[in-house]
């Protein structure tokens, strides 16, 4: 669990508990596979804490319930306690469940790719196919409001909030760039979420960590406001998903594919056969892909965008980010191959 440090204090001190303990380790891999154990336990047991009626001490140590939460350094006792006390429960939730973070955050990173890759590639419209959507709310990102402090603001009358995100490099981040139109929203997600149905509302807020209020008030926003408005989520598996989405476009505008914090999840032959396929689909009509992901040889989160056309594919490192999209740095390099 790389985000901890510096972002949930709380966590940090759980995982950090959760790594060394033989008993936690083990309930922690009876997840589903691909999964992220400590992630998983640590989600259900919020989850239990939010919306079952534990009583137990444990809920002290949480800022999100308690009023006064007690300094974190003490929290693991109570915690190895209450998976030892609610095995079950939490048993039953990461064994169904799977990390399904819908952080729409990330569309404050995730906008300026797609606004850079209709000017780059003179695409007017944008057709959009997001791997791993969850609940759709980042198919939606043109609909949000930005605010990047000194790099510029984007106004969208209908935005239900504004997103805010630091610029450290204004150098070719193009605030000014038109936003193109959008065609096709499809979201693919074997473990789509209904925001209609409460426990998908729930677990997308276990989700959400303790000291992070503001994501926590934004999921809610959410919840209330995208019914109406949430874009198609199927609920398929597998690369060839993917392939029919782009196959059954329309022929006007650009095929776009993105994910965020979700290859992280795929196995090394997954990630080999969805690289392969998009490449594969460029016979008949150019695709972009576009990811935010953990680059471990960068030792960051890095957002990139892929263009294939024919058998040539050109990519460019956009930026480094934050996991939450809190900021981002901006670099735009291109690069061939």
């Amino acid at each position: 669990m790389v985000e901890c440090p510096g972002s949930s204090p709380l966590y940090r001190v759980l995982a950090a508990g959760i790594a060394e303990d033989p008993y936690l380790l083990s309930l922690a891999r009876r997840v589903r596979p691909g999964q992220p154990p400590s992630n998983m336990l640590l989600a259900a047991v919020h989850h239990e804490l939010l919306f079952g009626d534990t009583g137990h001490e444990l809920a002290r140590y949480y800022p999100n319930i308690a009023v006064r939460p007690l300094a974190v350094e003490g929290a693991f006792t109570a915690f190895r306690d209450f998976c030892r006390r609610f095995e079950d429960p939490i048993t039953d939730l990461i064994g169904r469940r799977v990390v399904s973070t819908n952080e729409v955050q990330r569309c404050a990173c995730l906008m300026p790719a797609f606004r850079w890759v209709a000017s780059r590639f003179a695409a007017a419209r944008l057709h959009l196919i997001e791997v791993g959507a969850s609940a759709g709310f980042n198919l939606l990102w043109d609909q949000y409001a930005y605010d990047y402090g000194a790099a510029g603001r984007i106004e969208t009358e209908t935005a239900p909030f504004v997103l805010y995100c630091d610029v450290r490099n204004h150098q070719g981040f193009g605030i000014d760039l038109s936003l193109p139109a959008i065609g096709t929203r499809m979201g693919i997600d074997p473990f789509a979420i209904d925001v209609g149905d409460p426990d998908d509302r729930q677990w997308l807020q276990a989700l959400v960590w303790p000291e992070h209020q503001e994501r926590a008030e934004r999921l809610r926003s959410l919840l209330d406001w995208i019914p109406s408005r949430r874009p198609a989520v199927i609920r398929e598996d597998g690369v060839e998903a993917i392939v029919r989405a782009i196959r059954d476009l329309g022929t006007e505008g650009l095929a776009c594919v993105f994910h965020s914090f979700v290859l992280n999840q795929f196995s090394e032959t997954a990630k080999s056969s969805f690289h392969a396929r998009l490449r594969s689909s460029a016979a008949a009509r150019p695709v972009v892909r576009i990811g935010m992901e953990w680059d471990r040889e960068a030792g960051a989160v890095v957002l990139d965008a892929e263009h294939h056309h024919g058998d040539k594919s050109e990519r460019t490192v956009l930026a480094t980010c934050d996991a939450h999209g809190r900021w981002l740095d901006w670099t735009g390099s291109p690069s061939r191959k």
